[in-house]
Parts: structure tokens; C-alpha cells; sequence
């Protein structure tokens, strides 16, 4: 996915969830979507830790392999 990185910034976080930006962009302000850092005014990111859970958290029970 994005290596080693800890944290990711909005654009690649999206990438890796396969979401646009503005996506992200729009959950955030709704309060919606997976977790994320405000660093400063404008710096926003999120941990990869907390994009595996929250992808994690959306598998439908029915779906996931036995």
C-alpha cells in the first residue's frame, strides 16, 4: 500500500481506501469516514493503523471468509 508510513495525508489516504479526496473531504465535515489528525489549521491526516480498522469495520459479516 503506502510502505511504512505512519501517517498519510488526505490524498493518499484516499488512494489507499480507493475514495477521492473530496470524499474524504466531505465525510470529514459531516463527521463521517475514519479517523483523523488536525495537525494546525489546514494539516489533516490519518494513521494507517486507523484506515486498516476502519476498512475492517465495514466487511460485511456475510462476506468475510470462513
Amino acid at each position: 500500500m503506502d510502505g511504512d508510513k505512519k501517517f498519510l495525508n488526505t490524498p493518499q489516504a484516499a488512494h489507499r481506501l480507493g475514495l477521492s479526496s473530496a470524499t474524504l473531504e466531505h465525510w470529514r465535515m459531516a463527521r463521517k469516514g475514519p479517523p483523523f489528525i488536525r495537525m494546525g489549521f489546514r494539516k489533516i491526516f490519518y494513521r494507517t493503523a486507523d484506515l486498516d480498522q476502519w476498512i475492517e469495520s465495514r466487511v460485511d459479516a456475510n462476506e468475510r471468509p470462513r
